[in-house]
């Protein structure tokens, strides 16, 4: 069986190794390589050193909110829920590899008490000019233009074996189609690796450099799996396109029309076609939407609102008291916390809402995952590298969790530290303040990526079966 198995590998394996030495002989081919990989290393580097200073900024301002937050002087419980708390998001350790949708939304948001603020400070404004061309990352070279190298490879190999024979040779000796597109796959496969390589043991180094959270781990070696098996799926594509059809010249040009397709023209329309199926609000009527919503519930400021005076009604009886200074608890206090209550759930709610249209969006997107493997990758990648838009929403989620958190707690010191009489005039020392948690927002786990994930891993699955069939089932045309 182990001899069977030798003998059938070892056309492949000599097919492999011929193109392995063509390359290495192939003057374009190193000229191609040594641009690549310089591209690579500058961009890596560029995106590495950005994301390092970023979060180095982000690290000091966050300690400088906290620092700010517990040296508050003496003051009223209510007061300090509208001087209010910032939560700055630092990037993922992976993002210097994939940025995805980091440029384009913010990275900081301020918390107060009734309010939802976005997020601001995008760093496609505040960048520096380094990182627009960093915007071209290690993750888009590979997904974008590593395809296109390697359809330029075959197609040097096929022209010369084409004019020279060496297809109907290999065809005379007994090599099956099978055999000898594995040998082509493999032998191109092994050039592109050989080209990412450097790069990517330069990520492992510069990872070992940071401090990375054990869990980042798993994300990198999955990543560098997709990878893998993306230049799999589009090596095995391209062979199967220059083994079919006659004319290196047609089969190339195929590609490059194909490559402009899915690379280009299909991912910026389909946005477009996404936004005009699911339509998701203006950061303006979204705003609106949530001014009328929060204007019409629970209003704690507003002691005439026949809401807040039932709930005060029921307070009053089920403590057996006619008096709301003879409760046990500052009930001013309690109007804001069930004030806070309601506009939270509001909230909650409309966020829910915006994020379920951006979901149907990208849902909507990613089905043509099936059709151009790009979009399956680009979605894989950024959720491993933790810069997908789910990412985006769980900062605002965990954001607004904080300022619920805090200003609920805020509410409980007014209720139990505050006396109802002459309410407005005590305070309370700079103590209290210190007690509260600082923010700190937690990358999700790789569960939760996984989740998410079940779309464009489906279709990259579908890819690679269809590749597998291909090669197996699809005939070298030797005329």
């Amino acid at each position: 069986m182990l001899k069977r198995i030798q003998a059938w590998l070892r056309p492949p394996v000599t097919i492999a190794r011929k193109d392995w030495t063509w390359a290495k002989c192939n003057n374009l081919v190193l000229s191609t390589v040594i641009v690549v990989s310089l591209l690579s290393g500058f961009s890596l580097i560029a995106h590495f050193d950005f994301q390092k200073e970023n979060n180095r900024q982000a690290k000091e301002l966050q300690h400088l909110v906290e620092q700010q937050w517990d040296q508050q002087p003496a003051r009223h419980p209510h007061r300090v829920a509208h001087f209010g708390h910032f939560a700055i998001r630092q990037l993922s350790p992976l993002s210097f590899i994939d940025n995805g949708v980091n440029p384009f939304v913010g990275n900081a948001t301020f918390l107060e008490a009734h309010q939802l603020n976005s997020t601001n400070f995008s760093a496609a404004v505040d960048s520096p000019n380094t990182l627009r061309f960093g915007e071209l990352t290690i993750g888009s070279i590979i997904q974008l233009f590593l395809p296109l190298f390697i359809f330029s490879l075959l197609f040097g190999q096929y022209r010369q074996e084409r004019d020279g024979q060496l297809l109907r040779m290999h065809h005379v000796s007994g090599v099956s189609s099978f055999q000898f597109q594995v040998g082509k796959l493999v032998g191109n496969l092994l050039i592109v690796l050989t080209i990412i390589f450097p790069t990517w043991l330069v990520c492992l180094a510069l990872m070992l450099r940071i401090e990375v959270i054990p869990t980042i781990w798993p994300r990198f070696w999955l990543l560098t799996l997709l990878y893998l098996v993306y230049l799999f799926v589009w090596s095995g594509f391209a062979v199967l396109v220059f083994t079919r059809l006659k004319n290196p010249r047609k089969a190339f040009a195929t590609l490059l029309a194909l490559w402009t397709l899915f690379f280009i023209i299909v991912p910026r329309l389909l946005p477009v076609a996404a936004e005009t199926v699911y339509p998701a609000p203006t950061a303006a009527e979204f705003n609106r939407k949530l001014h009328r919503a929060v204007s019409a519930s629970i209003n704690a400021h507003n002691i005439s609102d026949q809401r807040f005076i039932a709930e005060k009604e029921r307070l009053l009886k089920r403590h057996g008291v006619e008096r709301v200074e003879d409760l046990p608890f500052n009930f001013r206090g309690f109007g804001m916390s069930i004030g806070e209550e309601s506009s939270t759930e509001i909230f909650r709610r409309q966020i829910a809402q915006l994020e379920a249209r951006h979901i149907q969006q990208n849902r909507f997107i990613e089905t043509f995952g099936i059709v151009n493997p790009l979009i399956a990758v680009r979605f894989l990648s950024q959720l491993l590298a933790g810069a997908g838009y789910h990412h985006a929403f769980d900062f605002d989620k965990q954001a607004e969790q904080h300022r619920y958190q805090f200003v609920q707690k805020l509410n409980e010191l007014h209720m139990h530290e505050i006396a109802y009489e002459n309410d407005r005039d005590q305070k309370l020392t700079s103590q209290f303040w210190q007690e509260f948690k600082d923010f700190q927002y937690d990358l999700p786990s790789l569960p939760w990526v996984s989740k998410r994930a079940l779309y464009s891993s489906l279709a990259l699955f579908v890819w690679v079966i269809l590749t597998f069939v291909g090669l197996a089932t699809f005939k070298v045309r030797v005329q």
